[in-house]
């Protein structure tokens, strides 16, 4: 729940629903935003860190995606973050995810 909070906050998604169908499984409904050209505002969702490779990065290290027009997701001991966060915090983490 923690990356599509993120994603609604920064403007990708338009809105969101937990749906839960029993004790055990729940879904989310997820309406994504368009542009006025009717294109998605997401073009690329790249996905950094692996099970097989994590990849670990310092708040020093984290570069501004697209010149700032992307996020980066981390996952840091204070919770799910941007990577505008992230630096302004000074806490670096596991980078999850790009979008842009």
């Amino acid at each position: 729940m923690g990356i599509v909070k993120i994603l609604h906050e920064e403007g990708f998604l338009g809105s969101f629903k937990l749906n839960t169908l029993n004790s055990v499984k729940k879904e989310i409904e997820i309406s994504i935003r368009y542009s006025d050209k009717q294109e998605p505002i997401i073009s690329n969702l790249r996905r950094v860190s692996r099970p097989g490779r994590r990849q670990y990065t310092g708040y020093q290290d984290l570069k501004p995606i697209r010149s700032g027009l992307g996020i980066g997701i981390l996952s840091t001991s204070k919770g799910i973050i941007t990577d505008k966060q992230a630096r302004h915090e000074k806490t670096g983490g596991e980078l999850l995810c790009t979008i842009w």
